[in-house]
């Protein structure tokens, strides 16, 4: 009876829909039909699409189509209008191979699929305004594959000051003088908001449309930031007597200064000329454009603007400057998998020049394969992680702790599990770091939110006995420990002002140190190399730097951000230390004198509660991941410049993900694993591998 009700409800769809198609094309015969234009329709059923052999339009907007099916007969099909529908997925288009022009707009898509775009090989036009898509590097990826793409939207703009260009019999004349033509009306929109001579900007103007040269003054150079100098100000009783304060802040404010005037200069004039609407997120990436015309050089329009040769010869600059790219070309085709692995094991690599080996591998190679591979590490279902740490030791040993206090080792490339300890209480494990040297290979330590702090013995683990070394003097409201590269002192922080000092040999306290920061310490990490030195980072926006030997009324030096600082991290070779404050506020500080070396320019989400961290992938790239953000950002610590992005997509049942935590594999260079927290926040935490040579080793 269920089958049969079914069935006559889609037979009465059917009719309903053949009638509506009659009346709007003025037809009953379907297969003379070309072009169809409905609005609110959930879908065409299959029935009618068989008879629709020559339709080539297709739209079906304002509706309340969730999933994109049964189009594979409509092999005639050129356009297809779809916006403002619930789309999701960029699914079945598989067989719509003959397709021209696809409009997507205000539909919540997030990411596109790579085996279904590079099957629309004649794919003219693609329109994703409104849209959810914000991962840029891995878009432009996917959409270089469409050879034939020459106009692509992701948002609508409108021209704020129309030119009057005059008679046609003027053309020539208004082509001739079109830079003085757009910066006069450029300076009737603003004149009455700003302050300055006419005749002085309109020939910075004018130079500035004409040579588009790195070395032109910005269009504005008085005009205001948001950089406030009073943010790099360091505290007035925080300084060592090696350092000068007032030098190293002004210095780190020209940087920031410099960063600032080279974006102005950067944008090009046409985008003061324009009002942007129905933008999708990933418009607001940081030289979203210049990216995205390089990345897909087919285009001729992007966002309903063309792209002439002036632009053209301004974007190569404004790439160069902010985007890694390949560091050299290979004379002949090379096998780049043998030359990666050489380098991996340390052989000498013919053919390719030594200086930054790992970063030109790494560029040559991402040329090559452009989608990393993702992993889900096998977790019990009866656990959920909440913080995780491998052995900077041992490979085959990664540690997590779980919301419930377990503590689980596993080895990352078998997946397999190699020991546990039993639940002690309902506390979460947020600090975890192994030991060095001989007893890193089976030690670490644990700290949990309810102050225990716990010396742990994988070796005991396997051996069923138990495996609790020491139980430290619980630490208050604890978030990170730290052990020194001696594995002589353990150091505890977490949501108090203070921090503690162990002794790792007896398991006794060494000393207490009270109100060292004004916030709550969130992490602090000793030096991979020096034994004495650590930095601390706190809400109170500032990091530190500090000596174990001294005691600790006075830091080496300290260093502010705009917001709170959630995370500090040292590169590999501890030349570098690395800051993480709310919002994808990253820098980069010389380690030995704390001068602001470079400040990232990741995009700002203007959400406080976006905490951000950042570590080092090998000596040569940094990691960032926001737990507001499903996205993980990887940047050159040489230049500063974007590598690539890595976009964690939705789970089958639609649950958004975001970064919790992350850390790159210390054995395998670009190769890091995230910590992913979902939304609704109910669900259980995974832990996911990515690797972006897509290596098959360990698989």
């Amino acid at each position: 009876m269920e089958g049969n009700e079914s069935d006559r409800e889609t037979d009465d769809q059917s009719t309903s829909v053949r009638s509506l198609i009659e009346v709007t094309c003025g037809t009953k015969d379907l297969s003379t039909i070309t072009c169809i234009s409905l609005v609110q329709l959930v879908t065409i059923p299959a029935i009618i699409q068989e008879e629709l052999v020559h339709l080539q339009k297709l739209s079906l907007t304002n509706g309340w189509i969730s999933k994109i099916e049964n189009l594979e007969r409509l092999t005639s099909l050129r356009e297809l209008n779809l916006s403002n529908n619930k789309i999701r997925r960029l699914k079945g288009l598989e067989y719509n191979i003959n397709l021209e022009v696809l409009r997507l707009d205000g539909n919540p898509i997030r990411m596109l699929k790579e085996s279904v775009i590079t099957r629309l090989e004649n794919l003219k036009e693609l329109s994703l305004c409104n849209s959810c898509i914000h991962n840029l590097c891995q878009t432009a990826d996917t959409l270089f594959s469409l050879k034939e793409l020459r106009v692509l939207k992701f948002q609508r703009s409108k021209l704020r000051h129309p030119i009057d260009i005059g008679d046609k019999s003027e053309e020539s004349e208004a082509k001739s003088n079109s830079p003085l033509r757009h910066a006069t009306a450029l300076l009737e929109l603003i004149n009455k908001s700003m302050n300055f001579n006419i005749n002085e900007r309109l020939s910075q103007l004018l130079q500035y449309h004409t040579n588009r040269t790195e070395e032109t003054p910005p269009i504005f150079p008085n005009e205001p930031n948001d950089t406030n100098p009073e943010s790099y100000e360091s505290d007035e009783d925080s300084e060592g007597e090696g350092s000068s304060s007032d030098d190293i802040d002004e210095e780190s404010w020209q940087i920031q200064m410099k960063m600032d005037s080279d974006r102005s200069e950067e944008q090009t004039l046409d985008d003061y000329l324009y009002d942007f609407h129905q933008v999708s997120p990933l418009c607001s990436e940081p030289h979203y454009r210049a990216y995205l015309i390089r990345s897909i050089p087919q285009l001729i329009f992007l966002d309903e603007r063309e792209i002439n040769q002036n632009e053209k010869a301004l974007v190569s600059t404004i790439y160069n400057s902010h985007f890694e790219t390949v560091p050299y070309d290979f004379p002949k085709v090379v096998n780049l998998t043998n030359l990666l692995k050489s380098r991996e094991y340390k052989f000498a690599c013919k053919g390719a020049p030594s200086l930054h080996l790992e970063e030109s591998m790494a560029a040559s190679f991402y040329v090559r394969h452009r989608r990393p591979r993702f992993e889900k590490l096998g977790i019990s279902a009866e656990f959920i992680p909440r913080q995780f740490e491998y052995n900077p030791n041992r490979p085959d040993r990664l540690v997590y702790g779980t919301t419930n206090g377990e503590l689980v080792v596993i080895n990352p490339h078998s997946n397999k599990e190699v020991g546990r300890t039993h639940a002690r209480s309902s506390a979460h494990v947020l600090g975890l770091c192994w030991l060095h040297g001989t007893q890193g290979e089976t030690k670490f330590v644990a700290g949990s939110d309810n102050g225990e702090v716990r010396l742990i013995d994988t070796k005991l683990i396997q051996e069923s006995k138990n495996p609790v070394v020491f139980n430290f003097e619980n630490f208050y409201r604890l978030s990170s420990v730290t052990v020194n590269c001696n594995d002589d002192f353990l150091l505890t922080s977490g949501h108090t002002h203070d921090i503690r000092l162990y002794d790792l040999h007896t398991g006794k306290t060494v000393q207490n140190y009270h109100g060292i920061h004004s916030g709550y310490i969130n992490v602090l990490k000793f030096a991979n190399h020096d034994p004495n030195l650590f930095a601390t980072s706190s809400f109170d926006h500032s990091v530190k730097m500090w000596d174990v030997r001294e005691k600790l009324s006075k830091p080496i030096y300290s260093r502010r951000s705009r917001r709170g600082i959630v995370m500090v991290a040292w590169s590999p070779n501890d030349k570098y230390i690395l800051t993480s404050a709310a919002d994808n506020e990253v820098r980069q500080y010389i380690a030995s004198d704390g001068t602001l070396d470079r400040s990232f320019d990741i995009k700002r989400t203007d959400n406080d509660h976006n905490y951000t961290r950042s570590y080092y992938m090998g000596n040569d790239y940094i990691i960032v991941g926001s737990c507001e953000e499903s996205l993980v950002r990887i940047y050159s610590v040489n230049s500063g410049k974007l590598f690539r992005d890595v976009e964690f997509d939705k789970t089958s049942s639609g649950y958004l993900k975001y970064i919790q935590s992350l850390r790159s594999d210390p054995f395998h260079p670009f190769s890091f694993t995230a910590l992913i927290a979902f939304r609704p926040p109910y669900l259980p935490f995974d832990l996911v591998k990515v690797d972006l040579f897509e290596r098959k080793e360990y698989l």
